[in-house]
């Protein structure tokens, strides 16, 4: 499946930065962002590579706990805005800046 998305500029570049610095190119590294993201998601049938990314997981943090504040996030963050826009990653960025509660 291929999906495109658009990015505000300082995301971009920051994922662009991290990208360089890893060797990668940008579409490869956010690939592994988005698969290892999904990865910490609690799913009812595991898979071998959910396995392996929550167990590596686990030696630093709760994997469980950090899926949680994922899917918190895009729970909260996917309810429209209060004139029924949805949210968009310019102005999620800018809450979670602010540090606005969750």
């Amino acid at each position: 499946m291929r999906i495109t998305l658009e990015l505000p500029p300082q995301l971009g570049q920051a994922l662009q930065e991290d990208a360089d610095r890893a060797g990668l190119s940008l579409e490869e590294h956010a690939k592994i962002l988005l698969y290892l993201a999904t990865a910490m998601l609690n799913d009812e049938e595991e898979t071998p590579f959910q396995h392996a990314v929550q167990s590596f997981v686990e030696h630093s943090v709760d994997a469980g706990q950090v899926a949680s504040v994922f899917e918190k996030l895009v729970a909260r963050y996917a309810r429209p805005n209060q004139d029924g826009a949805p949210v968009n990653a310019a102005e999620l960025s800018a809450r979670l800046r602010s540090g606005e509660r969750i």
